[in-house]
Formats: structure tokens, C-alpha cells, sequence
């Protein structure tokens, strides 16, 4: 059994209003954005659902149909770069508090990879500069 929830979407500019419905489907386990007026190529009008967020191979990963006339989607995203263990923290000249370096990419450094996250050793980081 799928589970719904009802909303609505304002344009804080136009005022404007369109109705949301975000439908976990039990079956797929994928969570289906539905917003009026917007659809899919396969779904009749006012059902389909052009946002998709799915976790496959323990990847969050979203699907967008932004051209209603192509069956698969146009965007594929994957998330794994907003996983809370990929952020860096950094101190206030933007540089890894771990190694003093820039890391990119949301890579963790050698010296955090080693400790892991030590908050500790973050505001001794911090507290010396």
C-alpha cells in the first residue's frame, strides 16, 4: 500500500499556487513527486510523476523527466556527494581542519580517513589559529 501526502507549492513572487502529491510506493519503495500541471510520458495527465528519488545499491539517487515527451529520464542525480560522512569541515580560511589543506570533492583526507570525525581535535584546530 502506498502512503500519500497532499500539499501545495506558492511562487512567494506570483502568488501562484500548484498542488503536490508525494506518493512512497510500498512495492518499489521509490518516492514519486506528482505537481499539478507537470507529468511523464507514460502516466495519463495529472498522475505522472516527473521527480523520482530511489535508493538502489545503497545510492540515493533522483530521477527528473524534464521533457514530457521522452520515456526515460533526461536527469539521473546521485547523491552519494551530500552524504553527511563526505562533508569536509573546514576552518576560516576554508582549509581541511584535519590536514590544513584544501580537499575537494568531498573526499575525506588521509588524517580524517585515519581518526575518523574527532570534533575534539576540530576545535583544538580551531581554537589555535
Amino acid at each position: 500500500m502506498s502512503k500519500t501526502l497532499i500539499g501545495e507549492l506558492r511562487d512567494p513572487d506570483t502568488k501562484i499556487k500548484r498542488k503536490v502529491r508525494i506518493e512512497l510506493d510500498d512495492f518499489s519503495g521509490q518516492i514519486g513527486i506528482h505537481v499539478q500541471g507537470y507529468g511523464d510520458n507514460t502516466s495519463g495527465d495529472d498522475f505522472g510523476e516527473p521527480i523520482v528519488i530511489d535508493l538502489h545499491d545503497n545510492k540515493l539517487q533522483v530521477f527528473l523527466w524534464s521533457d514530457i515527451n521522452n520515456e526515460n529520464p533526461t536527469h539521473k542525480i546521485d547523491m552519494t556527494g551530500a552524504r553527511l560522512d563526505k562533508r569536509i569541515e573546514k576552518d576560516s580560511d576554508g582549509n581541511c581542519i584535519y590536514c590544513g589543506q584544501k580537499c575537494h570533492n568531498g573526499e575525506m583526507c588521509d588524517e580524517q580517513q585515519a581518526g575518523g570525525f574527532n570534533h575534539n581535535k576540530a576545535m583544538e584546530t580551531q581554537d589555535d589559529a
